[in-house]
This record gives C-alpha cells, structure tokens and sequence, in this order.
C-alpha cells in the first residue's frame, strides 16, 4: 500500500525506499538504479540536469509532480566525471536482486560514494599524475599530513613546520582535501573540494587503532610509523581510512601498506619556488606542456611518468641515492643496446598499480 505523507500525497513504495535511502546521503547526488538506467529525482535531478544537460522530466503529473532525470548505466562514468568535476559527491546505488526472480519492490543500497579523491577509474584519470585524498590537520607548531591514492594503494604519511603546510599540500596536490571540523587555517594552494570531518577522526590514539585493525598488525613499527614521533600525521592517516572505507564499502585490500615521508632526505621547495620553475605546470596557463617536466619525460608507462613527477616535486638530498641514479642514468646512456632492449620491454605496459587496484 502506498504510504501518504502530511498533505496527503502518496508516495508508492518505490519513491519511499529512495527517500530513505537518500536521508542516509543528503550531501551526495544519489544515482538510484533502475533497469538501465540511474535515475535522480527532486532537488538531486534538478541539479543534475542543469550539470550535466540532459533533460528533467516529472515522474507524476499535476502539482504534486516529482522531478526526474536519468542517465544510462552503460555511461555513467563519463556523467559522473563531470559532476565529480562540479565539486559533488555521488552515491550510486545499486538493485541487489535479480529482476528476473524478484516481484515487486527490488532490495536496493548504496555500492559506493564517488567523490574527487576516491576515483578509480584508469579512463578518467590522468596516467601521468596521482589522484590523492588528502587529510591534514595541525597541532599547534606541527602540521600533520597523510595521502591517499585510492586507485593504486599509495599511502603515506609526514609532519611539517605549520607555518609549511601550504607549501606540502601545494607540492602533493590534493584531488579532495579532509579536514577537522574545528580547524581554521587559509590553504591557498588547495585546488580541489574540501571535506569537512568530526574533530574524533583525526584523533591520534583511535587512528592508531583503526590503522592496526585496517593492516591486520598488533604494532605500526614494522612499517617504520611511530605513533610517538608523527601523532598527527598518524591522526591524519587515521581520518583517511575511515574515509575511504566509508565511502568505497569494501576492505580496500589493495592497501597493504603506509610509509613515512621522510622530509629530511627531500629537498624543501615551497610553492613559490616550484612556480616560478615551472616543474611540473606553467605559471600562465597552469597546463605540463611547457613545464619542465614535459621537456624531461621520457617514460614508457604511466608508474614511471608518476614517480618522475614525485621525484621533481621533492628532490633528492642523499649524495648516495643521488649518485645511484646517476650512475643507472650513464649505464643506460653508455649501453644504447641495453637502454634500447629496455624500452622495448616497457613499451605497451598498462598502468599495473592501478590495475592492481581494482582486484
């Protein structure tokens, strides 16, 4: 039986169920399955017809009509990168039966919540750059930070000077940014959507926790995190995982590991410096072509055009690793056959990490 709302409206038991379902996700677009199709309806079709340009219709006639608009299942990545680059987030909820066995009203729920630093997808990401989720927040003189690439399983964590934090976030770049709901700081340098978290995630002792349960360990030591020396970055790294398990529903097995930004052994370019270097983007058009990186690239698959943007962001300061690279750079130019037979070998690699990532 249909249930009826205070003015009397009916409401049939499919629009109720998506109605609950909704309340559990106000602050995302909610892509409600239907067939083939992922459909949207009040203020949520409203909005995604204006972003997306495809037509709102109503599901009822008369007054008490209900906006809807839909997009086609076998198409729904490319609708979603556009509101994903509007700023939104967008809850895609899946039929969890059969429609084939089934009468009646399809068990439905939420697979995923797609947001800016949670993408997977190898098509709608960029091969050559990182797509990091980012938390940061600051203990008084020290600034933790952690990253997150959902899509490969990179994750690490450091702590920075506060007054550096701009300059680190600047540097790793966040695709979405969390922060402590009570954290009140100017971040010039952060381009994409903030997130704004309980002040209890970034909780240093409960991240310890929550990252020990997540690894399967009794202890972060193996990993060389010590929860004494990096507090807030480890309050950071906490706040990601219950983001990312939040968000994605699943183990995220691919992420078997967390490594401590070792600062010292990288060179500190703030953000001025790496703009007017043109290291990776140019300071006009803020594109890579013409940015150093673009001259110097030179690899073959999409893990080697990533770590070669790390490894211009944050040099090297060890006179030994130097030196062991330079010494493969002279082999592989003194070897031409070697080099040659080596870049016929990577030649056709597909992007392993993030192939990884999605198993």
């Amino acid at each position: 039986m249909a249930k009826r709302n205070g003015r009397g409206n009916s409401k049939t038991p499919m629009m109720a169920q998506y109605t609950a379902i909704k309340r559990e996700h106000p602050d995302a677009l909610l892509f409600y399955r239907m067939g083939d199709f992922y459909e949207m309806f009040g203020e949520d079709a409203r909005e995604a017809a204006a972003l997306l340009n495809i037509t709102l219709t109503a599901r009822s006639k008369g007054d008490n009509a209900i906006p809807m608009a839909g997009v086609p299942v076998r198409a729904a990545h490319n609708y979603l990168v556009k509101l994903i680059r509007a700023g939104k987030r967008v809850a895609v909820c899946e039929q969890m039966q059969d429609p084939r066995d089934t009468k009646g009203l399809l068990e439905r729920q939420v697979v995923r919540i797609v947001t800016a630093g949670t993408l997977t997808e190898e098509e709608v990401l960029e091969d050559s750059e990182p797509n990091y989720l980012v938390a940061c927040c600051v203990r008084g003189e020290r600034a933790g930070v952690a990253w997150l690439d959902v899509s490969t399983g990179e994750f690490q964590l450091t702590e920075c000077a506060t007054a550096r934090l701009n300059d680190e976030l600047a540097r790793i770049d966040p695709a979405e940014l969390l922060l402590p709901e009570d954290m009140d700081i100017a971040l010039p340098s952060v381009r994409g959507p903030v997130q704004r978290r309980p002040d209890f995630d970034f909780h240093a002792g409960e991240a310890e926790k929550e990252l020990t349960r997540f690894f399967g360990v009794q202890s972060l030591a193996g990993f060389g995190v010590d929860a004494i020396e990096v507090p807030a970055g480890l309050a950071c790294a906490g706040a990601l995982i219950r983001y990312a398990e939040e968000t994605q529903k699943s183990a995220l097995p691919h992420v078997r590991r967390i490594e401590c930004f070792q600062r010292s052994s990288r060179m500190a370019l703030d953000q001025a410096t790496r703009s007017s270097l043109e290291l990776v983007r140019t300071q006009r058009e803020g594109q890579k072509d013409g940015s150093l990186l673009s001259i110097i690239d030179e690899t073959l698959t999409p893990m080697g055009a990533r770590l070669l943007r790390e490894r211009v962001l944050a040099p090297f300061l060890d006179r030994e690793r130097i030196e062991r690279v330079q010494d493969a750079v002279s082999e592989s130019v003194e070897a031409p056959a070697l080099r040659d037979a080596l870049r016929d070998c990577l030649t056709g690699i597909r992007d392993l990490e993030r192939l990884a990532g999605r198993l």
